[in-house]
């Protein structure tokens, strides 16, 4: 008995230690699901209880099926690490270009987006407009999140744009 229950705690332990890192894409080691919804990116325990809200509700399978529960499509996971490449190795560009509405590296990041010429003007302005919201996140991945719920509540910036999650 006492041997199960040392098995058990030392089990809930490499878990924790394995759940700690934080994965791009709003949630965290357990994977996408209802866990990730009501547990998001939390590092520690709170990945023991995501993936285990995910495995005992089969939402993980849904959702990657569907693409609901913060669960993406590969193309789009892959389009998103992109994304989040550019703009780590370009930060402080691309927060002075989205000050000013226009830039190289601005353009760059809707090509990652996968944004027409015709949507960039759209995609410009609304990032300038709502830079101070964007930026003030802390982290790449909380700015590109935050830029995604800006465009995606911008007229005609999602039908011109192929990759904004």
């Amino acid at each position: 008995m006492v041997y199960k229950r040392s098995l058990s705690v030392l089990w809930c332990v490499a878990m924790a230690w394995v759940a700690t890192p934080a994965v791009a894409g709003g949630y965290g080691a357990a994977g996408c699901g209802l866990g990730s919804v009501v547990f998001g990116a939390e590092t520690g325990f709170a990945q023991v209880f995501a993936a285990t809200t995910n495995g005992t509700s089969y939402t993980q399978t849904f959702g990657i099926s569907s693409g609901t529960s913060n669960c993406i499509p590969a193309a789009k996971a892959a389009a998103f690490n992109s994304q989040r490449v550019f703009l780590e190795q370009n930060f402080a560009s691309v927060a002075m270009d989205a000050a000013q509405g226009d830039g190289e590296t601005l353009r760059g990041l809707a090509a990652t987006l996968g944004c027409s010429e015709q949507a960039y003007p759209e995609v410009s302005s609304a990032i300038k407009a709502h830079h101070a919201a964007i930026f003030r996140a802390a982290g790449v991945d909380k700015v590109l999140f935050s830029m995604h719920e800006v465009l995606r509540s911008s007229e005609g910036v999602t039908t011109g744009c192929t990759n904004i999650i």
